[in-house]
């Protein structure tokens, strides 16, 4: 009998086992909620950006936990809303912050059977007006986020989700990404 690994198994892939890509791995599961990974927001800002962008790993680190709750991880708008705060406000890459914010917080939500109901034309200054504060944030999101039909069936995996996040909102993608496109952060070190 093989003993219990450590660490969670994430979808079927022990830790240490390294997945061909961020999206073999479907998502990050803790207390029955499912996250994206460091590798995940990564893969998003190349999506967005359309290239990929020199980042700070720490900032981008920290910036994903926000889509982590105190305690009991139950208040999934809430801790959406953190996530979206923590990547506007650490810019943790050269540029397409704001696009990257927005499509993780879409997927995060779809990992988590809501769906953000905020229409395309309105998305990007939907985006700019959440506040930095995750809590004033979360109040936002309550109202935005609703619950998504289709995952109650079957579920998206990580792919999924973040193949429906961008489908959902090209227009703001672009609008943020071109708008933000090589707008590094005050006193960026790169290297």
């Amino acid at each position: 009998m093989r003993p219990a690994p450590s660490a969670p198994i994430r979808d079927g892939i022990e830790p240490g086992v390294r997945a061909e890509s961020p999206v073999d791995v479907k998502c990050a599961v803790v207390e029955g909620l499912r996250y994206l990974t460091v590798q995940d927001i990564l893969y998003i800002n190349t999506q967005v950006a359309k290239t990929p962008q020199r980042f700070r790993a720490l900032k981008l680190e920290e910036a994903s936990f926000g889509q982590y709750g105190y305690g009991k991880s139950v208040d999934v708008e809430r801790q959406a809303a953190g996530l979206l705060a923590g990547i506007l406000r650490l810019r943790p890459f050269e540029s397409a912050n704001e696009a990257t914010a927005l499509v993780s917080c879409a997927a995060f939500l779809l990992l988590n059977g809501r769906r953000l109901d905020v229409d395309d034309a309105k998305a990007a200054n939907w985006v700019l007006g959440v506040s930095n504060d995750a809590k004033a944030a979360g109040d936002k999101f309550a109202k935005a986020a609703q619950p998504a039909e289709e995952t109650a069936s079957h579920g998206f995996g990580i792919e999924e989700a973040i193949r429906e996040a961008l489908a959902a909102f090209p227009g703001s993608i672009r609008e943020l990404a071109e708008a933000t496109q090589g707008r590094a952060p005050a006193q960026a070190s790169w290297e």
